[in-house]
């Protein structure tokens, strides 16, 4: 047994395992921390669009679950719409069933395979890095890809300020930094 054998050898009695990239039901507890967190900051979250890189759909389905006010915003990048819904709901069902869920962002004219390189994802990446955001080049960039198509096409998922009409727009980055300098 893994925990067992850890556990031993830090001489501890007790030993809690947190699973990073993992659809874990322990996420949620961080997640209403920054849920309010953002409460605390925003005037009103009512027309505020949350985008979320998915892999599990963890952050987005935590989030969405408890920032029901907001627009919370999940991009596939793992893995296709159908498995992204798969998994979030499989989670859901193993943290209480709330049935709460982010709106799943897609475009279909991207093609996109995780973990893939491609030129137009690179070229994302450049231009968000020669605008000053330093972001991961494995969920990011696909991301920020079917961000700006759906804005672009003036897309019906997103929510609009009713005084001026504009879409304001919060990018969670939760992925790490790690390897970009390689």
């Amino acid at each position: 047994d893994v925990l067992r054998d850890l556990r031993d050898s830090f001489d501890c009695d007790s030993l809690t395992w947190f699973p990073q990239g993992g659809a874990a039901p322990t996420a949620e507890f961080g997640l209403s921390v920054l849920a309010q967190e953002l409460r605390d900051h925003y005037d009103t979250l009512d027309d505020l669009n949350i985008i979320v890189p998915a892999g599990t759909g963890t952050t987005a389905l935590f989030l969405a679950r408890h920032l029901p006010e907001a627009n919370v915003l999940a991009v596939p990048c793992a893995t296709p719409a159908a498995g992204l819904v798969t998994q979030m709901t499989d989670l859901d069902r193993r943290s209480r069933a709330v049935g709460r869920f982010p709106t799943v962002l897609t475009a279909k004219a991207i093609k996109h395979r995780f973990g893939r390189p491609s030129r137009r994802e690179l070229d994302v990446w450049n231009e968000l890095r020669h605008a000053g955001l330093f972001v991961d080049l494995l969920y990011a960039p696909h991301t920020w890809d079917v961000l700006l198509t759906t804005l672009a096409a003036d897309d019906p998922r997103f929510r609009r300020r009713p005084d001026d009409g504009t879409i304001p727009i919060l990018y969670l980055h939760c992925g790490g930094l790690e390897g970009v300098a390689t």
